[in-house]
C-alpha cells in the first residue's frame, strides 16, 4: 500500500504555495534531500500551517531550546521518549498527570520542590521514593489518616 505522502510529487515543482514558502530555505538543496526526509519536511510544513499562532510560537520555543542542547542532551531526550513510549498506557496517564499536578503548583512551589531534590543525598531520593511508592498504594481515605496523623 502507497502512503499518500508516497503517492505525493516530491519536487520543488510539486509542492504547494504555502509548503514552498515555509520550506523556502531549503530550496537550493531541496532535490538532493532524501525522499524519507522530504517527506517528513511536507509533513511539518502541512501541521505548521494548521497551527494557530500561539501553536506556532511554543512549537519555535521548543526548536529553540532543543538547538540549544548538547547532542549527548539531544540522546538523553530520545533514549527518555523512547521509554516513555515503551510504557503502559495506564504508566504513562499516570505520569502525565503527575506532570500536570507539578505544572499547576506555583513557580515558587515548584522552585522549592526542585531545591528540596537536589539538597537530598542520592540514599535520601531513594527513601523518598520508596515511600512515594508505599503513599501511592493506599486508598485516598487512607492516604488522609495518614496525613492527619502526621499532622498531629
Amino acid at each position: 500500500m502507497v502512503s499518500p505522502l508516497m503517492a505525493e510529487d516530491l519536487s520543488w515543482a510539486g509542492m504547494s504555495d504555502t509548503q514552498q514558502q515555509l520550506l523556502a530555505p531549503l530550496a537550493d538543496q531541496w532535490e538532493s534531500l532524501p525522499e524519507s526526509r522530504r517527506q517528513r519536511l511536507l509533513k511539518g510544513a502541512d501541521r505548521w500551517s494548521q497551527m494557530t499562532a500561539e501553536q506556532r510560537e511554543r512549537a519555535k520555543t521548543r526548536l529553540e531550546k532543543w538547538r540549544d542542547l548538547t547532542p549527548d542532551q539531544q540522546q538523553l531526550v530520545r533514549d527518555r521518549f523512547q521509554e516513555f513510549i515503551a510504557l503502559e498506557p495506564q504508566q504513562r496517564q499516570q505520569l502525565l498527570d503527575r506532570y500536570q499536578r507539578f505544572q499547576n503548583l506555583s513557580a515558587e512551589e515548584r522552585q522549592a520542590l526542585r531545591k528540596r531534590w537536589q539538597s537530598m543525598s542520592p540514599q535520601q531520593r531513594q527513601r523518598a521514593l520508596k515511600r512515594l511508592k508505599l503513599l501511592r498504594r493506599l486508598t485516598p481515605q487512607q492516604r488522609q489518616r495518614l496525613l492527619r496523623k502526621l499532622k498531629q
